[in-house]
């Protein structure tokens, strides 16, 4: 083992990284009290330590594949889209079934371990029934102990929660469901430490039923639907198919530890359930409870079950039925019922037999884990009272949409338009949805919508489909006055047509803009730039600039040609056939020229902000963030997202560390100028002077475009002498190596040669 810890390189098996594939910035350790040595692996959104108030801390708890950090991404999309995430602890265990150590894990994350431990594993999936984790002593902490722990870790380290609820789905609900039954956490709704305490089991395969009765024959049989329901139960006889061979009540399938009747046949399930039987006995006792030996649950425990709030939650189209090990399909799991959905519908009614309260919900879904992670039963139980922003709607999807953010893979799941809510108010960037009711699909896009934004005609293909969108404000709308009709404002704002239009007209002198994934507002500002430019074709984040005037009635494309994946957007035209420019000739463009670069979110440290530099009352789209970043000689970076905009004083790089993924303010991004703080002295946190260096080589864009004609020309400020001159001997070193790259994303693209002499000028 100690040569194991020296020699060992992370795994990536079975959804379980060590260290985490993607979250390793959110890994943190439970040390297991009495397993000196030993951890159980986590993953928590807050830094352990925090004492501030928590209004609820989520236990999400993964499934077969040990994939903890999927299932923390879904608890963190649940609380930011209910508006929760500043207020509620999630934490992802991980039950893995690969070696793994404390410093390994924990590399990079919230709390650095002080002496190196072994991670808890198991094998074979025995985590799911509460086994001993692997080891030779045969004291080795059980799963449902780990849980336990957990737990108590919570409370320890967040003292200001208010309560904790666990969720599982699948396996992970079968885990729970078993844990709720024998765990002295939960009793009367209150976790051992005092805290309110529930359980989410969500579409478990199997469940563990609390006597030896099982659903009769015809229930069984009969169709399952929602509005299902068993009430007949009966104990099996030997003979019959739901005996089993004595092992319908073994522990996994039921509370009961040994097989029943005179069972000649030495199975695995047999031999597994003694053993369950005993590690189980003394998990009881551990507790100052005891299992009769022949039964795990006796009528203490029961009663102690049945006291605590357990939730069950079912999709309405999980009733295929099971084949496989997909959903069990061995006899003890089939004598429960033929499907999932079959199997929770007779539970329930077993739950009223014994006693309990039949506290279920059914989700129109299949067998779907975001199901319940977006469902309203989810975020009720969760939060009570989820704050959210009501979305406005209009009867047809708008013609212009704006760019997908995210899509939500449906896997057979019908989808509520509250709960398309709850995912676009998690995604970054999401400002409204596309939803089609009869489908129960949703399709999430950047654009702030208006009640005023144009929708498809009321025939069209895409008339079935909806739009939910966010309350917001546009882009201030620049107008001008038609010279013939003063009463006639003019919308200065791009417009889109569904598709591109037949005829695009010609593209202009290095207009074609292939070289990278552009976005919709980068491709508006370089046609504001480009004098010829009336109108461009986007797509796939291609950019192509064209010099036609296009009018919103102009034909467009059909559907199955290759042309269909563009949208063509233009501004109006004069009567003489010239855009309209409104007053972007007049005043400072509203797209920035600055060479920028980003982070892929807000930098940790921003620096300073810039007096009148905050614009969060009303939508701002990056580049006219930008742009008034660039009439600031005080800012030199900004924080962007949602439409809000902070200008910043300091110089950034691209390469300082950026907020945790799931921080409060990950929706942001830093944005910088390159080539901040060019010169001797200068200090990344005061304010630098704006300079704008561009280096044009005698062709631009193919053409005999110079310098001095560039749209760029005009924003660039000149360096010193020396600097400038010794650039311009680079400029005729390097002319083959960079010829016609000018005035590309408004950036140089530069071979490494010539990048080595800058840096050396420089």
């Amino acid at each position: 083992r100690l040569a194991a810890l020296v020699l060992a390189a992370p795994w990536v098996v079975a959804g379980f990284s060590c260290p985490p594939a993607r979250h390793g910035a959110n890994a943190a350790a439970v040390m297991m009290k009495g397993s000196e040595g030993t951890f159980l692996p986590v993953l928590t959104n807050q830094p352990p330590g925090t004492t501030t108030a928590m209004e609820v801390a989520i236990i999400a708890v993964h499934d077969h594949s040990a994939d903890a950090e999927t299932y923390f991404e879904d608890a963190v999309k649940a609380a930011r889209g209910s508006g929760k995430l500043d207020t509620t602890v999630v934490v992802a265990p991980a039950f893995p079934d690969q070696f793994c150590t404390s410093n390994m894990w924990a590399k990079g994350g919230w709390a650095k371990v002080s002496q190196v431990s072994l991670a808890l594993t198991w094998t074979g999936g025995l985590w799911m029934f509460g086994m001993r984790s692997d080891g030779a002593a045969g004291n080795e902490p059980t799963s449902f102990a780990a849980l336990d722990a957990v737990i108590t870790w919570v409370h320890e380290q967040y003292p200001g929660v208010k309560k904790i609820q666990l969720v599982g789905f699948d396996h992970g609900a079968e885990m729970l469901a078993r844990w709720a039954i024998l765990s002295p956490q939960g009793q009367n709704k209150t976790s051992v430490e005092g805290l309110p305490l529930s359980v989410v089991v969500a579409a478990p395969s199997r469940l563990p039923w609390l006597s030896e009765e099982r659903p009769t024959l015809n229930c069984t049989t009969a169709k399952t639907t929602e509005k299902y329901s068993c009430n007949t139960f009966d104990t099996p006889k030997q003979g019959d198919f739901s005996f089993c061979d004595g092992l319908w009540n073994s522990y996994g399938f039921g509370a009961g530890g040994k097989p029943k009747g005179n069972v000649q046949l030495a199975t695995t399930w047999q031999k597994n359930s003694a053993q369950f039987n005993e590690v189980l006995g003394k998990y009881l006792e551990s507790q100052g409870a005891a299992s009769t030996g022949a039964e795990v649950l006796d009528k203490k425990l029961l009663k102690r079950f049945l006291s605590k709030d357990v939730k069950y939650l079912f999709g309405a189209k999980d009733n295929v039925t099971c084949t496989g090990e997909t959903c069990g399909s061995t006899c003890g799991a089939m004598v429960e019922g033929t499907n999932r959905l079959q199997r929770g519908l007779n539970y329930m009614g077993h739950l009223k037999k014994a006693g309990g309260a039949a506290n279920f919900e059914i989700f129109k879904a299949a067998h779907n884990r975001l199901g319940v992670f977006l469902s309203a039963r989810f975020a009720e139980t969760t939060w009570k009272l989820p704050v959210r922003p009501n979305f406005l709607t209009l009867p047809r999807v708008v013609l212009s949409e704006g760019y997908d953010v995210a899509d939500l893979e449906r896997d057979g799941r019908i989808f509520t338009p509250q709960e398309c809510a709850v995912f676009c108010l998690g995604t970054e960037g999401c400002m409204n949805f596309a939803y089609h009711g009869l489908l129960g699909s949703c399709h999430f896009k950047d654009k702030c919508i208006t009640a005023d934004d144009v929708m498809v005609e009321a025939g069209s293909d895409r008339a079935a489909w909806m739009t939910f969108y966010l309350p917001c404000t546009p882009p201030a709308i620049q107008q001008e006055y038609d010279s013939d009709d003063p009463n006639n404002q003019v919308d200065y704002l791009y417009k889109s047509t569904e598709r591109a239009v037949l005829d695009q007209g010609a593209i202009t002198v290095g207009g074609a803009r292939l070289d990278r994934t552009y976005t919709v507002y980068e491709c508006e500002s370089l046609c504001d730039l480009d004098e010829h430019c009336s109108s461009f074709s986007f797509g796939l984040g291609e950019c192509i600039l064209r010099n036609k005037c296009v009018a919103a009635d102009a034909p467009l494309v059909d559907k199955l040609s290759t042309n269909a994946k563009f949208k063509t957007f233009y501004k109006p035209c004069t009567k003489e056939g010239k855009k309209v420019t409104g007053p972007s000739q007049q005043q400072p463009l509203v797209f920035s020229s600055t060479i920028w670069g980003e982070t892929e979110r807000v930098v940790l440290d921003e620096g300073n902000g810039i007096a009148n530099g905050i614009f969060t009352d009303q939508f701002n789209t990056v580049g006219q963030c930008k742009a008034k970043c660039d009439k600031n000689p005080s800012c030199q970076s900004i924080a962007w997202g949602r439409g809000l905009c902070w200008l910043k004083a300091k110089c950034l790089k691209g390469t300082e560390p950026v907020v945790d993924p799931f921080a409060h303010n990950a929706v942001y991004k830093s944005y910088f100028k390159k080539g901040c703080g060019f010169g001797a002295g200068a200090s990344s946190d005061s304010a630098q002077p704006d300079i704008k260096l561009f280096l044009a080589s005698p062709n631009f864009g193919g053409s005999s475009l110079g310098l001095l004609t560039s749209p760029l020309a005009a924003a660039a400020v000149a360096c010193s002498v020396a600097a400038a001159s010794a650039l311009v001997g680079l400029a005729w070193k390097r002319t083959s190596g960079w010829r016609g790259a000018a005035n590309q994303d408004r950036s140089l693209l530069m071979t490494d040669s010539y990048q080595q002499d800058a840096q050396q000028v420089e």
